[in-house]
């Protein structure tokens, strides 16, 4: 069997899902279109060929212009690809990919979608049309989280029985648990933090839809509340622009703040390294269905404060504890109520390992993707 995923090949999620698949069939092909300017070492292993998008440059990197590179970049590469596939998976929806529906057709028997989330909370109804394309010959649709499920079928008028929950394994849980007898302390010595650190992790991606700037403004409010010594930790190997990364760090600066930024992918130990370091992990994104890094950061035993607004019923259902804040706003509020009662509330923690095992290791999650190409 053939398969050609559409994605960032960079991506640990899309990469784990591709070496589990060959890991329960190994006669599996797959390769991959990377709408990324490049393909890391872990992709080249992983994927039997990878052909590479890029991003628009000089005059074509402007607002307008952008979505018009894509498109005819986009049909190029496709034509490019030089074999027939069983199914095509996109991971990726992007309104540039529209204007190609032929040769996606063409080149794959079936088609898949898998949505993370932003495609659908936050396009615009213009982009929303282009979109309906490209869901339309799509022979199946996955989402992790069943919020996220029917709110894509009652906005693209999308039929329930070609939809299935789907939920990525975490490659970074089978880490934590060959570390299970290493302390905290020795966790952040290991990512070049003194031990006596605490340690707050804010968001894992540099999207502005992370709301960083809400998290900078709520915990300078909470400065005198703050252990000493502390580190905010900022993941920003993935998502943003360069010029957004520069002015968040600036505000860091300004906020006069201790900080840092991790600007480039960990591998799997270090990873899993960072998640038991962390102390208190914030995730408030405007959107989300349901983020991997949080639930790595549950299962190492974190104190997690996220967004009551985001669709997290699943994990609420399952027994998850964690603090919830009911807008950016008030992130302040609910920081200083967990930092003045930190060792109660990490002790309640504990038991989130139980839950998100049982929801996201790859035991329990392939299954329901070797599904998909029978």
């Amino acid at each position: 069997m053939r398969i050609l995923f559409l994605g960032n090949a960079n991506n640990p999620l899309i990469l784990n899902l591709a070496a589990e698949l060959k890991r329960t069939d190994t006669t599996l092909l797959i390769d991959i279109i990377a709408v990324n300017d490049n393909a890391g070492e872990a992709a080249h292993r992983t994927f039997n060929k990878i052909w590479i998008t890029g991003s628009p440059q000089g005059f074509w990197n402007r607002k307008g212009l952008k979505t018009l590179w894509m498109i005819r970049r986009f049909r190029t590469v496709l034509k490019s690809v030089d074999e027939q596939y069983d199914f095509l998976h996109m991971f990726f929806l992007h309104v540039g990919f529209s204007g190609s529906t032929d040769l996606l057709q063409r080149i794959a028997r079936k088609r898949i979608i898998s949505v993370f989330g932003s495609e659908l909370y936050r396009s615009p109804e213009v982009v929303i049309r282009k979109l309906r394309s490209l869901v339309a010959i799509a022979d199946h649709v996955t989402a992790a989280n069943p919020d996220t499920l029917r709110d894509f079928r009652k906005r693209f008028v999308y039929p329930e029985d070609k939809t299935s929950i789907c939920r990525f394994g975490l490659q970074p849980l089978r880490s934590i648990d060959a570390m299970k007898d290493v302390s905290k302390e020795s966790h952040k010595a290991a990512i070049g933090i003194a031990p006596e650190t605490f340690l707050i992790t804010c968001g894992y991606n540099a999207s502005a839809g992370q709301q960083h700037y809400a998290m900078i403004n709520a915990i300078t409010a909470v400065k005198e509340l703050l252990p000493d010594p502390y580190l905010l930790l900022f993941p920003v190997a993935m998502g943003g622009t360069a010029t957004y990364i520069s002015e968040l760090e600036n505000k860091l600066k300004s906020a006069n703040l201790n900080y840092k930024f991790i600007r480039e992918y960990l591998p799997d130990n270090e990873l899993a390294h960072l998640r038991c370091a962390t102390d208190i992990m914030i995730q408030i994104q405007i959107t989300d269905q349901l983020a991997g890094a949080m639930q790595e950061h549950l299962y190492a035993g974190n104190v997690v404060i996220t967004g009551a607004w985001l669709p997290y019923a699943v994990l609420e259902e399952g027994g998850i504890v964690w603090w919830k804040t009911n807008s950016p706003e008030n992130l302040g509020s609910s920081l200083a109520e967990v930092l003045k009662n930190y060792h109660e509330y990490n002790g309640l923690s504990s038991k989130n390992r139980a839950i998100i095992g049982s929801l996201s290791s790859w035991a329990e999650t392939i299954a329901s993707w070797r599904n998909l190409y029978l």
